[in-house]
């Protein structure tokens, strides 16, 4: 079933990646599934003995009305055709479907207008939607496929590539209180090489797995704190290095976002001291006095 047909009455499913405010994290939240099928309403045609090109007004048996143009028995042309529930397609015809440029108002107020391949979106169209949210860009088989960009009612707006119907490819969100994200997507969701900002300062730049940090990356902090390491599921973990702006470093393993295992913590004078950390908190020095060697920065 087509993009027009049964889906008159729902909206086109849009993606929109969710944030927090915690630091250097976002959620895995995107499930987006843009499917809409619209041949449905077009299938149904009967045999119509008139051999004008352009003739009267035809009422099929399911109460559709057709005004335009023929070629024999099919519609073919440029014409208007309303259906019973209210929506309406006006545009080009081709061998009795809709073919070329046309515009496709849905019975809910939502609207698509632009080009069209045997019944189905194809090629560089426009979806508007009632709330004011609108997609523009190019269509494959009544699906986003290609360039493209979307904006919602409330200013968030997407622009890259789509596959299929999903935000595949490499893309930038923007949503409405100012975060920003800018890399790759897969399947709808941040996923792969990717650099997002927080709209206080903060920024991650590195590896993405399904909308979470995941892999090798680096963040920052508007205040200029820095790490620099390894991040599974949003948190720090396995080997980093963080910096203070006044100096001091802890370079070491990290597990669920806290210093964890052996380390090497250089204080604001550059002296090293390696020592054990647990749960963030560090329980030993490994060794009590500094030697010349260890109090020579890295």
């Amino acid at each position: 079933m087509s993009f027009l047909g049964s889906a008159l009455a729902s909206t086109l499913a849009l993606c929109r990646p969710q944030h927090d405010d915690s630091l250097c994290h976002s959620e895995s939240s995107c499930e987006v599934k843009v499917k809409k099928r619209f041949n449905a309403l077009f299938e149904f045609v009967e045999d119509v003995d008139v051999a004008n090109d352009r003739r009267p007004e035809h009422t099929f048996e399911n109460g559709a009305r057709y005004t335009g143009e023929w070629m024999g028995k099919s519609r073919h042309g440029v014409g208007v055709q309303v259906w019973v529930s209210g929506a309406r397609y006006e545009g080009q015809w081709e061998d009795d479907t809709a073919h070329g440029y046309g515009r496709f108002d849905h019975a809910n107020g939502d609207v698509y207008e632009g080009e069209w391949r045997r019944d189905k979106a194809h090629g560089q169209g426009k979806y508007l939607h009632q709330d004011g949210t609108r997609y523009v860009g190019r269509w494959e088989n009544d699906l986003q496929h290609g360039e493209g960009s979307e904006v919602w009612a409330d200013g968030a707006a997407f622009e890259g590539q789509y596959k299929e119907g999903i935000k595949s490819g490499i893309g930038r969100f923007a949503w409405a209180d100012g975060n920003r994200y800018e890399g790759q997507f897969l399947n709808n969701d941040i996923h792969g090489q990717g650099t997002y900002a927080w709209a206080d300062g903060r920024e991650y730049q590195g590896q993405w797995q399904q909308f979470q940090m995941n892999g090798r990356g680096v963040c920052k902090w508007q205040d200029g704190c820095i790490y620099d390491g390894e991040y599974l599921c949003d948190q720090k973990h396995g080997v980093g290095t963080f910096k203070w702006p006044d100096g001091r470093e802890y370079e070491g393993q990290w597990k669920n976002g806290q210093p964890h295992g052996d380390g090497v913590f250089t204080n604001a004078d550059k002296v090293m001291r390696q020592g054990l950390w647990e749960d963030g908190k560090r329980i030993k020095w490994l060794n009590v006095t500094p030697t010349p060697s260890e109090c020579t920065p890295r």
